[in-house]
């Protein structure tokens, strides 16, 4: 039972770094369905659910980005995954998770995946207007928060609201 599990979180992994949503989300079906036939406890479907979101966090690092990128904060994921009580909702949450990662990763394949480039563009383009972390962060379509990290990671300096409204 572990081994289909785990080929089914290989095919969730491979179907998100290539932002196929169709494969992924037949990877969440395969490991839905098995919980289903088993009678899966709540402790298990809620276990499954936080490996869901590992992978997709996993993902997503390979990609120079976590989980802001596609404004998740874990803890509240987590807290709201606690709190569902339906194995329907418990899903529903796990698919939301999954298209916002695989939107973000095919976002980032079409548009070369170059952040560090399409931020100094858009202050290059921008430079008489003062920006905030948040417009910026908007137009090259992640959350302030990845955006100030990644920013300090490849720069050195740091970017955050305060210091663009100086």
């Amino acid at each position: 039972q572990m081994c289909i599990r785990d080929r089914y979180f290989t095919t969730l992994g491979n179907a998100l770094k290539s932002a196929d949503l169709p494969q992924a989300e037949t990877a969440l079906a395969h490991v839905f369905d098995t919980q289903r036939r088993q009678h899966a406890p709540e402790a298990q479907v809620k276990e499954t659910a936080m490996m869901v979101m590992h992978t997709c966090r996993s993902t997503l690092e390979a990609f120079g980005a976590d989980l802001d990128a596609v404004d998740l904060d874990r803890a509240e994921w987590k807290r709201q995954l606690q709190q569902l009580q339906f194995h329907q909702d418990c899903i529903r949450h796990q698919k939301q998770l999954v298209r916002a990662v695989c939107q973000y990763l095919a976002l980032l394949s079409t548009e070369g995946g170059n952040l560090l480039a399409d931020v100094q563009n858009y202050m290059d383009m921008h430079f008489c207007e003062a920006l905030t972390l948040s417009e910026l962060a908007a137009a090259v379509h992640v959350s302030p928060g990845y955006l100030s990290r990644f920013f300090r990671q490849k720069t050195c300096l740091l970017y955050t609201s305060d210091a663009a409204d100086e």
